[in-house]
């Protein structure tokens, strides 16, 4: 087990779905005594909303995790206990505003109609192959601009344009999952000898200080798709792939799984698409009827 995640860096939710697929959907990875990289993984839909709902006092994001995802600051995607409860109140109140819901109405049927609809077509006449994810990534984006800056980017469209953001936003979450995931001692000397993620990363870390109480970077829109299709593209391709939880002390899940304090819990996210527990032997195709 100990290699298994370093052999597989460039394909680690693909490998952490299998290996859940033949645990019964939870399996403890562990590193060696000194890297720091032993955690619990689960998809087990049961130990997923015990651990994000009702016992989320105890799963805290903690320490570990805003030292690897410091992009982000100190607002929403990182925040735990009474701070979460303080943003997210902040964007309830924000997104539940009149004019907020009419306007993001209007944006969301705009974009899909204009953007998105007129791409899958293109796509289809061209009989082009494409990568799903990115895609919906691109969509997601153009909205997120429009809604939290008043300016289209564009990334979406038939030429699949290149924009500087939307790569950087990437590379950065990428770096992040990196360091989570591999030994402190690497990611650490990378760091200290100025190569690899980390060189890039320290190129591109802003000389000045930044507003950590900021809610603009988590302008995070929340959207139904009425085709069955989108739905099924989501369900295998989610924007967002994995989450992360320290337990704060002893506990047991659900499953039966004994979890330690300060044990790092992965939430497979990916993977909870890809069980065939779930969704049946054909778990991996693409079927909108389902």
């Amino acid at each position: 087990m100990i290699p298994t995640l370093p052999l597989n860096i460039d394909r680690p939710h693909d490998k952490v779905a299998q290996i859940l697929g033949r645990s019964n959907g939870t399996f403890f990875y562990r590193g060696l005594w000194f890297t720091n990289t032993s955690f619990l993984a689960t998809s087990d839909p049961e130990n997923v909303h015990y651990i994000l709902s009702s016992n989320s006092s105890v799963y805290l994001k903690g320490p570990e995790w805003l030292k690897q995802f410091d992009i982000f600051g100190e607002a929403l995607f990182n925040s735990d206990g009474e701070a979460w409860k303080r943003h997210g109140k902040a964007l309830h109140s924000f997104y539940n505003h009149p004019q907020i819901r009419q306007s993001l109405s209007k944006v969301l049927h705009q974009r899909i109609e204009e953007a998105l609809v007129e791409v899958l077509e293109y796509v289809c006449r061209q009989e082009m192959v494409v990568n799903l994810q990115d895609l919906f990534a691109r969509h997601a984006f153009d909205i997120g601009c429009i809604m939290g800056m008043g300016f289209n980017h564009g990334v979406l469209s038939i030429e699949f344009p290149e924009n500087r953001f939307h790569k950087a936003t990437n590379a950065a979450m990428e770096a992040a999952f990196y360091c989570y995931v591999m030994p402190d001692s690497l990611w650490k000397l990378q760091s200290w000898l100025q190569i690899g993620k980390e060189k890039k990363r320290s190129d591109n870390r802003p000389d000045r200080p930044t507003p950590k109480d900021s809610l603009m970077r988590d302008n995070i829109i929340q959207f139904l798709f009425g085709s069955e299709a989108l739905c099924e593209t989501l369900r295998l391709y989610p924007p967002v792939r994995f989450e992360f939880r320290s337990c704060t002390k002893p506990d047991f899940l659900p499953s039966g799984h004994r979890v330690d304090r300060s044990t790092r819990v992965l939430i497979g996210i990916h993977a909870m698409g890809r069980m065939e527990s779930l969704w049946g032997e054909d778990c991996y195709e693409l079927k909108p009827e389902r």
